[in-house]
């Protein structure tokens, strides 16, 4: 299931040339990630009620062009690895007629309960996410 997440480039996203800054676009993939899992019935809060977080343990960007302030970008997310202890997600920027390009990425997660220790077995509130899995493995979103 690819998951598309469309967003405007807002002045605080930009760096004083106009142009969207790397950290605006490591929060975007998170607002993206997270309405992907709201759109399968699940929110964060949830897991972590249940005793279970999820944090990055490798997030990689690659630019490919420069998003200017005022234009709206589209985020196309899809679930590639869901493996306990991980779960991975890749990310490609588009314009929203798909026309530019502008960034590609991957962020690999681990699955921990409330001490921070790894969980070797999915915990139940991630089953429905499971079906969603891409099974190419994304190896064409990150080089």
């Amino acid at each position: 299931m690819t998951h598309r997440f469309q967003l405007p480039v807002y002045p605080h996203d930009t760096d004083y040339g106009g142009i969207v800054s790397h950290r605006a676009i490591v929060t975007w993939l998170e607002m993206a990630r997270i309405d992907f899992v709201r759109s399968v019935g699940l929110e964060f809060a949830e897991l972590w009620t249940a005793g279970f977080d999820l944090p990055v343990v490798e997030l990689q960007v690659r630019y490919l062009k420069m998003i200017p302030f005022g234009v709206q970008v589209s985020i196309l997310t899809r679930l590639v690895q869901f493996q306990a202890p991980r779960l991975s997600w890749t990310y490609a920027l588009y314009s929203p007629d798909e026309q530019l390009h502008y960034a590609q990425a991957r962020s690999d997660h681990a699955i921990v309960d409330r001490g921070g220790r790894p969980c070797r077995r999915f915990p139940a509130v991630l089953t429905p996410m499971g079906p969603l899995i891409e099974q190419d493995g994304g190896a064409n979103q990150t080089q």
